[in-house]
């Protein structure tokens, strides 16, 4: 990181400027007085030194603030006649230069005005300065006080952000030693920090810098004897991707894999505004997110640091769906239209004819859509290419006990009786909710999950598990979307091995009117305002084919593995 000044002189006889110098020993005078931006000093050509107070006059220590991050400090000073002035200086208690820069002025006699601005810039790394107001940003930056250190650790896997000094996952806080030396400040602990995340925090817990432990890539493989769900539990170190499967000496082609969740940590602010009419859906990938409200859509990738927008487009009454690969499609008794990005990543439009009807999902398989829709008794299924819409099925259902959902891109829907389907495969053999039929009563769809529905009858939420065929009561649940439940009671989570479990966190769920879970990450709608939460965990699941029951698998997987384990942390601000 750099630390930058800008000079400012100005008086009767004109204004002169100097820009970016600091002394050669700045670490060290900055660690001995954490306020060192006590005077400014203008030094005349024969020595002769002229000093007053520096007052603060802004200061912007909150790297989630946005702008730079800097302090403004200003005096004045009388200088004598024709005396001319080579350079200025912010100085420490003892009027030494802390940072200083030469200049060209030549005053008449008259009170001059000095003005100095320190910057910090901070490169891009794996080490990150905290959100809030920091104590040690304030302290670089010349307003500080004293503090002491300690460093925590904990498991917190997700990228270095500003505002996420994941406190709810810290495990252990250590003291650190605090030295100082030419090249910048170090903070040392010699404590057995096992954790893949540091945290630097002062004597009060403020968190100051965060930091991943550096990792390598290793490929692991798994065997063993698949569950009665043919499902899979990956819980060692994180695992970034499965790779291939094999179930009796067979590869398998389709995989879904799922993250397994232990707690969920707070990003900080809103993200953007949505209005109090605001939603959000997701795609099966967990690539991408549509954000839409009474007036526009639009779609953002969230894989990367930051969510990224893609696509916008005006909105009025259709139905929202966003499909692997970033698509979005808007859906009403028109007709549907959908926005498909080209190789270059430009949107293009496509129009169809099919109608929505009282329930409607719609996935993409490649280079097709896969949709079904419900119409009183009749539940109509079809595929559309862009250009022609396919019919594939018409089915008499019982309305009242309708239910839908997906299984990645699958298709699931039934009354008294679970189908799940692809555009060219019924794979129903796969799933098998028989306990459905000892409900024969009015039902609700709450929200449309992922191996999951909810449902309300009689007023009872209640969660039909695809793959467990199980039946849960959901209290105070209001609604699903992908792998996500949320209601006033709390977040819910579905992955393959556990199913829907509650996961622990101190975020409350009140208030919120939609929600998803995308790029590991919750997004919810609060107050018209779109909020982010991280979940956080290890573990990533796989569901075998059907059949796998009892049989031996081989799993190939990527995993990471910190270095260093066990061998102390350390924080270095180096600065030049």
């Amino acid at each position: 990181m750099k630390l930058h000044n800008c000079f400012t002189v100005r008086g009767a006889s004109g204004t002169a400027t100097a820009l970016n110098s600091l002394s050669e020993n700045f670490s060290l005078l900055a660690a001995a007085e954490p306020k060192w931006a006590r005077f400014l000093t203008l030094t005349q050509s024969d020595g002769a030194r002229l000093h007053a107070e520096a007052e603060l006059k802004y200061i912007n220590a909150d790297p989630m603030r946005g702008g730079a991050l800097r302090a403004a400090y200003r005096a004045s000073v009388l200088c004598p006649q024709l005396k001319r002035y080579t350079r200025v200086s912010l100085c420490n208690g003892e009027k030494a230069e802390v940072s200083g820069a030469a200049i060209n002025y030549t005053g008449s006699g008259e009170t001059v005005e000095i003005t100095a601005v320190i910057f910090l810039e901070v490169a891009e790394s794996g080490v990150k300065f905290c959100g809030g107001d920091n104590p040690l940003i304030r302290r670089l930056l010349g307003c500080g006080k004293e503090f002491s250190a300690r460093i925590g650790w904990g498991d917190c896997n997700f990228p270095n952000y500003t505002c996420v000094p994941s406190e709810a996952l810290i495990k252990e806080k250590l003291p650190a030693n605090f030295t100082a030396d030419e090249n910048g400040f170090k903070f040392t602990s010699v404590s057995p920090t096992y954790g893949s995340e540091l945290v630097l925090y002062d004597e009060n817990d403020t968190p100051l810098v965060r930091g991943l432990r550096p990792y390598e890539l290793n490929a692991g493989l798994k065997a063993g004897e698949a569950d009665e769900h043919c499902a899979v539990l990956f819980d060692e170190n994180y695992v970034e991707a499965i790779l291939t499967a094999q179930v009796g000496g067979a590869d398998m082609l389709r995989m879904d894999c799922h993250r397994v969740y232990d707690a969920i940590v707070p990003l900080g602010g809103e993200v953007l505004s949505v209005g109090v009419a605001g939603n959000i859906a997701s795609e099966p990938t967990g690539e991408y997110i549509a954000v839409y409200n009474s007036s526009f859509a639009e779609v953002y990738k969230v894989t990367g640091a930051e969510p990224e927008l893609k696509f916008r487009v005006p909105r009025t009454n259709e139905y929202v769906f966003v499909c692997s690969g970033g698509s979005l499609v808007l859906w009403n008794k028109s007709g549907m239209k959908i926005y498909e990005p080209d190789e270059y990543g430009n949107y293009v439009e496509y129009l169809g004819s099919a109608q929505c009807g009282d329930e409607r999902i719609i996935l993409r398989e490649g280079n097709i859509y896969h949709a079904l829709f419900r119409n009183s008794n009749m539940v109509y299924r079809f595929t559309f290419d862009k250009i022609t819409e396919t019919v594939l099925e018409k089915t008499t259902v019982t309305s009242a006990l309708f239910f839908l959902g997906r299984c990645g891109n699958a298709i699931a829907w039934g009354d008294r009786t679970l189908y799940v389907k692809t555009s060219d495969s019924d794979l129903s053999a796969d799933f098998n909710l028989c306990e459905i039929a000892n409900h024969r009563v009015k039902r609700a769809v709450l929200g449309i999950g992922d191996c999951f529905c909810a449902v309300a009858e009689r007023g009872q939420p209640l969660i039909f598990d695809f793959v467990h065929n199980v039946i849960i009561d959901a209290p105070q649940i209001k609604g699903a979307n992908g792998r996500l439940l949320y209601g006033d009671n709390g977040f819910y989570v579905y992955d393959h091995y556990n199913g829907v479990r509650r996961i622990q966190t101190d975020i409350s769920a009140k208030g919120i009117t939609s929600a998803c879970l995308a790029g590991d990450r919750i997004w919810a709608v609060r107050d018209g305002k779109l909020c982010c939460y991280y979940c956080n965990g290890n573990g990533m699941t796989l569901r075998l084919k059907a059949g796998s029951e009892g049989k031996n698998y081989l799993c190939a997987y990527r995993e990471r593995k910190l270095k260093n384990l066990g061998g102390g942390a350390s924080f270095a601000v180096g600065l030049n």
